[in-house]
């Protein structure tokens, strides 16, 4: 079994990692960051000082001191010194107590919110957290079920070419590998929509739901379905050539051990050799192999979501880049971030439990 002490120690190298992606964020955003929280303030200050207008009457003057009041309360949380608000620092104090507001806000997941409309996906409000939480069970869907087809088939065909090395059908999809592995995103797309939507009109060009959606709950579901097929065919297609090298990388160093030597002279059939002991044995790396090829498809999907109009947070990301919406970046690349770390730490967990070679007490 895996000790909780590896447990542990797997989860603060992830959380060190994933804090130390952030402060390097927080140095590159700060000037943006920094200007976001003052407009927020602002805006948050004005909101509040309307509510109380609207209750009492108060002149041009009062109005101004009430939002001023408010906003100097409102950089107090954030721990921001303001010459506004009577309070003198220099720059590198404001700096380090913003950093611990910084990494507060994201670790807790209190991200400001966004200033861009999202309706048009599907997303109602400006709260962060809550559009990017909608968003993510529809990258998921996509990103996991393509992943699951392309190693599948790689499975398949990555142990057979690896047993064939040199042949014809091992030459041919490592060709096809380092082809479909090279080829645009954007440029697979687009075929597979001209011919399996333009052309033979088998599926649609994009979008997740029909417009109006169907009226029952299993309507919807195979709705979806058939809106992702396309999509999802279009990832399956560009990952299955890469994985299928990995896989048959990783099958010949295990083909070459004296475990698989000795089941062949003792007359075990190809078959098993190859699928059954050689393939359980690279296990523990294609578990990880696999788990690394799903965190880096949540970075990746963006253009596969521009194409085909899926509306997660790949998609997301693309209109917060074009609305400058800075809340909303440094909120998607924080959990994409973290999203990395955890696929690693299962990884990592999952290839002891798998191989008990690399097990600790």
């Amino acid at each position: 079994m895996v000790s909780f002490r590896y447990i542990a120690m797997q989860i603060l190298k992830k959380f060190a990692v994933v804090l130390v992606i952030l402060i390097i964020t927080y140095i590159i955003a700060y000037p943006l960051y920094k200007q976001l929280l003052i407009a927020q303030a602002w805006h948050m200050a004005a909101l509040r000082a309307q509510a109380i207008a609207q209750i009492r009457s108060l002149t041009a003057a009062q109005m101004n001191k009430l939002v001023l009041n408010y906003f100097c309360l409102i950089m107090k949380v954030y721990h921001y010194c303001t010459p506004r608000c009577g309070c003198y620092e220099p720059p590198w104090v404001n700096y380090i107590t913003l950093l611990g507001y910084y990494l507060y806000s994201f670790l807790t997941f209190h991200f400001p919110p966004c200033s861009a409309d999202y309706s048009n996906l599907g997303f109602v409000g400006t709260n962060t957290a809550s559009i990017i939480a909608q968003a993510i069970p529809r990258t998921v869907l996509l990103i996991v079920s393509a992943t699951i087809v392309a190693l599948i088939l790689s499975l398949i065909v990555g142990p057979y070419i690896a047993n064939k090395r040199g042949s014809l059908s091992d030459n041919a999809i490592t060709i096809f590998g380092i082809a479909t592995y090279s080829f645009p995103t954007f440029y697979i797309g687009m075929i597979m929509i001209y011919i399996f939507a333009i052309t033979l009109k088998i599926f649609p060009p994009g979008g997740m739901m029909s417009t109006p959606p169907p009226p029952t709950l299993w309507g919807k579901i195979v709705d979806v379905l058939y809106h992702l097929a396309l999509p999802m065919i279009t990832l399956a297609f560009l990952h299955f050539g890469g994985l299928a090298l990995v896989i048959r990388a990783l099958m010949l160093n295990v083909l070459r051990e004296d475990y698989i030597l000795m089941a062949r002279a003792k007359g075990v059939p190809e078959r098993l050799v190859v699928y059954k002991h050689a393939l359980r044995a690279a296990t523990p790396s294609i578990v990880v192999l696999a788990a690394i090829n799903i965190a880096e498809a949540f970075g990746g999907a963006i253009i596969t979501e521009i194409v085909f109009n899926w509306p997660g947070m790949g998609l997301l990301y693309w209109q917060a880049i074009q609305a400058l919406d800075i809340s909303m970046i440094l909120a998607l690349t924080y959990v994409t971030i973290l999203i990395y770390a955890v696929a690693l730490l299962i990884a990592d967990i999952l290839s002891i439990v798998l191989d008990p070679r690399q097990r600790r007490g």
